[in-house]
Order: structure tokens, then C-alpha cells, then sequence
């Protein structure tokens, strides 16, 4: 069956404003046909057809989309709401909220048709989740009451670890995790975001991300351990049994360091 001139149109002007997408990719057709479908008139076509590659997974489409659009989008809103120093965290944020379908629902592009200039849109959304996260910062709390739960229930082999003590070396030892792995665990252990869902977000294998995941973990409770027996004198045989029980509130507080 032939295509109609509307979607020819929007594969030759896509393929002409976004060489770095694949345009033989069989899906990426007949999802730009349903999305042109709905799309009124004078609809942004490139703008259109490199939404329909992202929703693919083409990986030069995702490419292009962080580098061309989130990434501009995200610095501008994270400045405009005076959070410049989260414009990364931003960006990752957007990504995972355009590509990544939310449960029981769509991806976030798939509600974009053309209806005008792409990084117009996400701008417009950008700003929103910059607000928002705005707002939440003015709000948090200053410390962390599962701190002291958790320090007690190792008080027996370890008297003088306190909330006061671990918050102070979780809050060190977090130090240790560079941007992406910290971007890892808070996507993972605070949005809940399968290996699946972050391997597409980052256009790479489930492997490569759960790999990535177990070695920031691993990094962050060997800091712990060696903060807590070098710096502050601990059993280290104490300390590591600790740490092995402990592992998921562990990840759990220190989510609540990077958040802030």
C-alpha cells in the first residue's frame, strides 16, 4: 500500500533535518502515519517524525533529542527558577518523563503532534518541572528521622554510632558517587525505574545498567565502611555486619541526601 503525500513529506523532511535517525526503521513509519493522523494543520513535520524516531528508541533520534533540545531546555529553566546548579539532574529528569511511558499510561512525547517548534514544547515543560522542583527544595526537611532508627538498631555491637554520626558519614561518603551514578540510584531506588526503563533512557543494554547500579552501591557502602572504622575508630568486623544488614536503608537515606 502506498504512503500518503503527507507522510512521504515527513520522511523526506525529517530525514533532511535529522540525518542521525534511521529512516528504514519499519516501526518509525507507521508510527509517524498515527501520529499524523491527529496532527493539524501547518504541524512542525521534522519536529514530528524525530518525536516519533525517540518514541522508537532510534538511538541517533535520542541522541539528538538531549543534545538539541532537553539538554538547552533544562539549562534555561533551571536558571530561570534559580536552581542552575540542577540543570543536569534536570535534564535526566526530562528525559526519563519524554521517553520513558509512565505506568498505566503513555510516554510524554507521544502527546507532542507537531504543534509548533519541538523545543518550544519541552521548554514549556521544562520550566514547570523546574517550578516544581523549586518549590519541593524550599520544603524539605533539614535531617533525616530514619537516621537515628537505623543507627539504633546497631547499637548494641556499635554503642557510639548515632543518627548525628551516620548522617554526617553517609553525607562523605555520597561524595565518592559521581553524577551519573548518582543519577542511577535516585532513578532506580527513589522513581522506581527498571534496569529495562533506565537501559532505554540512556540508549544502552539492561546489563550495562545493572552493572552500573551494583557498582555505585558497592562504592558507596565500601566509603561508608572505611569512613566509619578509619575516620571515627570502629570494629570494622562490627561495621561490616552492619552495613550487609542494612544495605537497603542505607540506599534508602542516602536517596534522601542526593534529593536535596
Amino acid at each position: 500500500m502506498s504512503e500518503s503525500p503527507l507522510l512521504a513529506r515527513a520522511l523526506e523532511e525529517g530525514a533532511a533535518a535529522y540525518p542521525e535517525v534511521d529512516r528504514e526503521r519499519p516501526s518509525l513509519r507507521s508510527r509517524l502515519a498515527s501520529h499524523l493522523e491527529g496532527a493539524g494543520e501547518g504541524a512542525c513535520l521534522p519536529d514530528l517524525y524525530l518525536a516519533c524516531a525517540c518514541l522508537e528508541g532510534d538511538p541517533g533520534a535520542v541522541a539528538v533529542l538531549a543534545r538539541d533540545v532537553v539538554g538547552p531546555a533544562a539549562l534555561v529553566a533551571a536558571r530561570a527558577c534559580r536552581i542552575p546548579a540542577r540543570a543536569e539532574d534536570l535534564a535526566q529528569a526530562l528525559s526519563e518523563q519524554l521517553l520513558v511511558a509512565a505506568r498505566g499510561g503513555a510516554a510524554g512525547l507521544a502527546s507532542y503532534r507537531g504543534q509548533g517548534n519541538l523545543k518550544a514544547w519541552v521548554r514549556v515543560i521544562a520550566v514547570r518541572e523546574a517550578v516544581r522542583w523549586r518549590r519541593e527544595s524550599e520544603r524539605l526537611p533539614s535531617g533525616d528521622s530514619g537516621l537515628s532508627a537505623l543507627a539504633a538498631s546497631a547499637t548494641a555491637s556499635l554503642p557510639r554510632l548515632d543518627g548525628a554520626l551516620l548522617g554526617s558519614v553517609l553525607a562523605q561518603a555520597s561524595s565518592v558517587l559521581d553524577a551519573e551514578e548518582r543519577r542511577l540510584l535516585r532513578y532506580h531506588f527513589g522513581e522506581g525505574l527498571s534496569f529495562e526503563a533506565l537501559a532505554k533512557l540512556h540508549a544502552t543494554h539492561r546489563s550495562t545498567i545493572s552493572r552500573r547500579v551494583a557498582r555505585a552501591r558497592g562504592k558507596l557502602r565500601e566509603e561508608v565502611r572505611r569512613l566509619l572504622v578509619q575516620a571515627h575508630h570502629l570494629p570494622d568486623a562490627d561495621v561490616s555486619t552492619f552495613i550487609r544488614s542494612a544495605r537497603r536503608q542505607l540506599d534508602q537515606s542516602v536517596l534522601s541526601l542526593l534529593q536535596r
